[in-house]
């Protein structure tokens, strides 16, 4: 009976949390932007449910970026990024964390990117 009322408090949150895709900020579309344009890729590739390596690295790279240069929440990056849960952000935001100061070349491009916004 506790699990079932865990699984409706979810169901009830999670419909809550809806994000106005047309009022992401504008830091969040030009990080996206960003991304996109160095990785070569599309916004329609960072939002399907692909796990190539570099669409897997650009969407963690915008989410780490999002966290650091929006008020956007973890659950608002990832409904925006094709509906992720907030958990899976926080791990890329980890994640790039760790590769920032283990990656030159992580770093670098955090480091250019960041100077653009």
């Amino acid at each position: 009976k506790l699990q079932e009322q865990k699984e409706k408090a979810v169901k009830k949150n999670s419909k809550l949390v809806k994000v106005d895709k047309t009022s992401i900020s504008h830091n969040f579309k030009k990080i996206e932007s960003m991304v996109c344009k160095h990785f070569e890729i599309r916004s329609s590739d960072l939002k399907s449910e692909s796990r190539l390596a570099d669409l897997v690295l650009a969407r963690q790279l915008i989410m780490f970026l999002a966290r650091e240069h929006t008020s956007l929440s973890t659950i608002q990056i990832g409904e925006y990024l094709g509906g992720r849960n907030h958990t899976t952000v926080l791990f890329a935001v980890n994640k790039m964390k760790t590769l920032y100061k283990k990656d030159k070349e992580i770093k670098q491009l955090i480091q250019k990117l960041t100077k653009k916004l």
